[in-house]
């Protein structure tokens, strides 16, 4: 019998002894990097099977591939919504991308940073009910049952793939570097069917856009950063983006969202430092997302379905950025997913031409 291996970091709890096989799979074909569940015979078959397992996610967006593929966890992190929504979302692009299913989140803490109630915040999310979306967190932290593989991240566990058999449970703390080989494009792990079946429970939520209108609309992080921290991204990159935007789309509708409260209920910034934007005709939603978990919801539904989405440099702007399948303009370094363009260094000689490409996606049916 073998421990699990220590996890370098406090953010995980420790994990209960388990028994690691080493046989190898050899199951792994280039065709699980595009697999998805397509027949929903399957689908409901493998999610009864589910549901007899209280400790595993029932919900048909973590099952990927047959009832006895491996299953794969995920740590929950401790902050807000938006982060412990990221690893999880990573944790399933993931599993899908290697021939496993979607375990769930060692449980640790319902409260957000924020005081939000993040199983509530699941349950609105994957449009679950609380007996489907339960599974989603009972994993290592509330149940007896080890684990027979442990790693860290997903650049290990896809170094060891070939020893992990079918029917075992596998522990993968952080998800948040998935692109860590540059050279496998983003869309092995989030390929179309996979973000739309994300996106989809959000898809009947209401939207304040105007029907026929082509919207843009902007997250800018803001509450719980004090103004000059580099995260807080200045208004004038908004204000340029923007511009750019008309000169292509002069009737376009822009919306703004962004918090000002922080988790202390204290403010750093003040209502009148977005007059800018409404100098700019764009509509301004303050503290709008962050008030309870459906408001966080419906906020995230209409960054995701805007036609195009400026986000920020946060976990929250990430969610949508997924969701998004139309233009979304990002500050992220990373390669990023297909219809995703860097906002950034607009200087740079491309800078034009991929903003046009991105503002052509945005009147394109969304593939989500």
């Amino acid at each position: 019998l073998l421990k699990p291996s220590m996890l370098r970091l406090a953010l995980v709890l420790a994990v209960v002894d388990g028994v690691v096989t080493a046989k190898t799979a050899g199951r792994v074909a280039d065709t699980c990097y595009h697999s998805l569940v397509q027949n929903r015979h399957l689908v409901g078959t493998w999610t009864d099977q589910s549901r007899d397992d209280p400790h595993m996610c029932s919900l048909p967006v973590c099952l990927f591939h047959g009832p006895n593929a491996p299953r794969v966890w995920v740590a929950e992190h401790t902050d807000g919504a938006g982060h412990r929504m990221q690893n999880i979302v990573n944790g399933m692009a993931v599993a899908q991308k290697v021939g496993m299913n979607f375990g769930g989140v060692s449980w640790e803490d319902e409260a957000t940073d924020q005081g939000i109630n993040f199983t509530d915040v699941a349950i609105d999310f994957f449009g679950a009910n609380p007996r489907d979306v339960g599974g989603l967190f009972l994993g290592a932290a509330k149940s007896n049952s080890g684990f027979d593989f442990s790693f860290w991240d997903s650049k290990e566990l896809e170094g060891q793939r070939e020893t992990i058999n079918d029917g075992t449970k596998v522990w993968m703390a952080v998800a948040h570097e998935w692109y860590w080989n540059y050279s496998v494009p983003s869309s092995f792990f989030f390929p179309a069917e996979f973000r739309r079946k994300l996106a989809a429970p959000l898809a009947s939520w209401p939207l304040l856009f105007t029907p026929s209108k082509t919207v843009v609309a902007m997250h800018l992080r803001r509450g719980d950063l004090r103004p000059g921290d580099f995260r807080a991204t200045p208004n004038k990159y908004y204000y340029q983006i923007a511009d750019r935007i008309r000169e292509l789309l002069p009737s376009a509708e822009f919306h703004v969202w962004a918090a000002i409260k922080n988790e202390r209920g204290g403010a750093y910034y003040k209502n009148e430092d977005f007059d800018g934007f409404r100098e700019r005709d764009m509509q301004v939603h303050l503290d709008d997302g962050f008030e309870d978990e459906k408001s966080l919801v419906r906020t995230w539904a209409h960054l995701a379905f805007a036609n195009i989405f400026v986000g920020s440099q946060s976990s929250f702007s990430y969610v949508p950025m997924v969701l998004n399948c139309r233009c979304v303009i990002s500050m992220i370094d990373n390669p990023g997913l297909d219809n995703w363009m860097n906002g950034k260094d607009e200087k740079r000689d491309s800078y034009q031409t991929e903003l046009e490409a991105c503002v052509q996606r945005s009147q394109a049916q969304n593939d989500c």
